[in-house]
């Protein structure tokens, strides 16, 4: 738990290494900053803030929001996390038939040990790799099974795959939206079950007004 009353945490976790946790989470960072920015974990050696635009350099931190890259910890970390309720899951995995299989297990596993609650607050990001790969009709499955508005996919884009600082500036139209996407699926979540769990006005997401009534 993070210690401060009503926080929220968002923790990326991949199915396997290298398959994008740290892209994911700074697709959500730069979403998720406005007046001030989440307060980031990082699961390797601290140098996740360096390779976030502004993640060193955030003027005012939302102690009440964290952003966590966990690594690849999906299949483990991550389901042992969601028993806290505060805790809100990105599943990460490759646009692979294996990949899908294992973000797939993940999700079985979430709505075995915590019931349709669980996969409430889990999102599923596919990040596109080299080669030939058909996962379509995987993808398609998972949203019947698990929700139409729980999967993101986020194309092939040779910004995104370099090394570093992760250069936002320069990714392609379709990482845009599919950003902008992501960010919308994480609102309705936390704004949804921030209502669930009290009956005073939600907490407001920094960058993400909650939906007009």
């Amino acid at each position: 738990m993070s210690g401060v009353a009503g926080s929220r945490r968002v923790v990326v976790a991949g199915v396997a290494g290298g398959v994008g946790t740290t892209t994911v989470t700074a697709l959500l960072f730069t979403t998720l900053s406005g007046d001030s920015s989440p307060r980031l974990v990082d699961h390797s050696g601290g140098d996740l803030g360096a390779r976030l635009t502004g993640g060193d350099d955030a003027g005012r931190v939302d102690r009440s929001l964290s952003l966590h890259d966990l690594g690849a910890h999906a299949d483990g970390a991550l389901i042992d996390l969601l028993a806290e309720p505060d805790v809100f899951g990105v599943v990460v995995g490759p646009t692979t038939e294996a990949g899908t299989a294992d973000v797939r297990r993940v999700l079985e596993k979430v709505r075995e040990r915590h019931g349709s609650g669980g996969l409430r607050r889990i999102l599923v990001v596919v990040v596109g790799t080299f080669g030939q790969h058909s996962t379509a009709r995987a993808e398609e499955a998972l949203q019947n099974e698990f929700g139409r508005r729980s999967l993101v996919v986020v194309p092939r884009d040779p910004a995104l795959a370099a090394g570093g600082r992760v250069p936002l500036n320069r990714v392609n139209a379709e990482s845009r939206r599919a950003q902008g996407t992501l960010a919308s699926y994480l609102r309705e979540r936390l704004v949804s079950h921030a209502g669930a769990t009290t009956t005073a006005p939600p907490p407001v997401v920094p960058g993400l007004s909650p939906p007009a009534r």
